[in-house]
């Protein structure tokens, strides 16, 4: 069998996972799905709130740290810095699961903040909301997978205590191992994080980490950088806080936010949070009595996954197996099968209803998520570790506009990319972008280049 996902792997039903309330991930690959701590924040339910407790007890044990003091290099990489948990197999990782840790810049970032703005975070008689995304509101911001790791990092022990619960109920002692985990809870008296062992499902030498479904989203957090910059003017014009308010009026007097560039309002909302911190807070409060938006946006995102999963990729990689030899070119280290592969790929996807794969209803698949199917399909069974020897790099694109064409020109001139060693497959769902793609490729004089192949899967 051709596996992919959690499930199949590890011999459990779909079904036991979705009572359970786990996200049934890819082994494959990273998927671009992140932790959003603001879908912890549910009173009703108490171990999500305890975790969530837990995040803003551990900020504020570094605030701590930061005002009392010089904090020392050795500090911060004790408390402030944090290694990606991988194991949960959420990120940006195109195959595998790597990714990058929360290093010094991040540290020196975050004690800073601490330090000079947010000086009454956690305080209840003082304000009516801290949360970890107010971190993220400084400094331009930081991308929805900063604020991911640094979340689960803080709720490991939540994390690990749920997966071991599963893997106690529902999986064979055959596919378990007990695990010394580091840095799996804070040891507030002694200061100090702690190692404890947990009985964890393991694949390719590690342990795997599950994650409820009900907690995860697909793009920015809800409370975010981005959308505190895109509704800054209407988050000012309704906020309650009069005195804040005027003070904010006041001091961008005569500025029209919406004729601003983008870099301009970016701008402006970095000197109006740096000089006014509380703005932070009260967006945070803001966001916080709309938590019921998030909680829908995540339940839709979860459907689609769910119905990519089953009806997209599973169907696609049992037609391959079964109606060609796709799967028969099992060594995909060899640059040679992997072109073979593509063109029994494209051959396939050309001939086939397209729609069928690549569409949700009358709607196209999400850029990303058509990438990910993808790489699914393309390493099926067969998980990264196992294809190091790769000497080439394959990468699926989907044109999905005409201003896609514009910028991957751009790229091409810019990173100048070697053909030799990398293989783009090219994703066309209608005939405006097999027309754009099309022209790309001849402008750029990689019409007869093997490496370069275009499926245009549209009637």
């Amino acid at each position: 069998m051709d596996k992919v996902y959690f499930n199949e792997f590890f011999n459990v039903s779909e079904k036991d996972m979705e009572q359970y309330g786990a996200y049934n991930m890819s082994l494959i690959s990273d998927t671009e799905v992140f932790v959003d701590p603001i879908l912890l924040y549910r009173k009703e339910n108490k171990k999500y709130y305890e975790a969530h407790q837990g995040i803003i007890n551990y900020i504020i044990f570094l605030r701590d740290k930061s005002i009392n003091g010089n904090v020392t290099n050795s500090e911060l990489e004790q408390y402030f810095c944090f290694k990606e948990v991988k194991q949960n197999w959420f990120g940006y990782a195109r195959y595998g699961n790597g990714g990058h840790a929360l290093g010094m810049d991040f540290a020196k970032e975050l004690n800073e903040i601490l330090r000079n703005y947010l000086l009454d975070f956690g305080n209840v008689q003082k304000r009516p909301t801290s949360r970890i995304e107010q971190l993220c509101l400084f400094n331009q911001g930081r991308g929805p997978d900063n604020i991911s790791d640094f979340t689960v990092c803080l709720v490991k022990t939540f994390l690990l205590e749920y997966t071991q619960k599963f893997s106690q109920d529902y999986l064979s002692k055959a596919k378990c191992e007990i695990y010394n985990i580091s840095r799996a809870y804070f040891n507030y008296k002694e200061q100090k994080w702690e190692n404890k062992e947990y009985y964890l499902p393991t694949f390719k030498n590690n342990f795997v980490l599950l994650t409820p479904s009900d907690i995860i989203r697909k793009d920015e957090s809800f409370v975010s950088y981005n959308d505190l910059v895109c509704n800054f003017d209407n988050f000012v014009s309704n906020l309650e806080n009069e005195e804040l308010r005027d003070r904010i009026n006041t001091h961008f007097a005569g500025i029209i936010y919406h004729e601003l560039s983008k870099k301009e309002q970016k701008d402006l909302v970095n000197r109006a949070v740096k000089e006014n911190p509380e703005i932070t807070y009260e967006y945070a409060f803001s966001k916080e009595k709309d938590i019921n938006i998030a909680i829908t946006e995540n339940q839709k995102m979860i459907v689609s996954f769910k119905t990519i999963q089953l009806e997209k990729c599973k169907p696609l990689i049992n037609s391959l197996r079964q109606k060609t030899d796709f799967y028969k070119f099992s060594d995909v280290s060899c640059k040679k099968n992997a072109l073979q592969r593509l063109s029994i790929l494209k051959k396939y996807l050309e001939s086939a209803s397209y729609k069928k794969y690549f569409f949700l209803g009358d709607k196209k698949i999400d850029n990303n998520l058509l990438k990910k199917l993808l790489t699914n399909v393309w390493y099926a069974g067969r998980p990264k570790v196992e294809a190091v020897k790769e000497n080439y790099d394959l990468k699926f694109i989907p044109v999905y506009n005409a201003k896609i064409a514009k910028m991957l020109t751009n790229y091409y001139i810019d990173n100048a990319i070697d053909y030799k060693n990398t293989i783009v497959c090219y994703i066309c769902l209608d005939e405006s972008e097999f027309v754009n793609i099309s022209k790309l490729v001849n402008k750029l004089g990689l019409k007869t280049n093997e490496n370069i192949i275009i499926i245009s899967s549209f009637e």
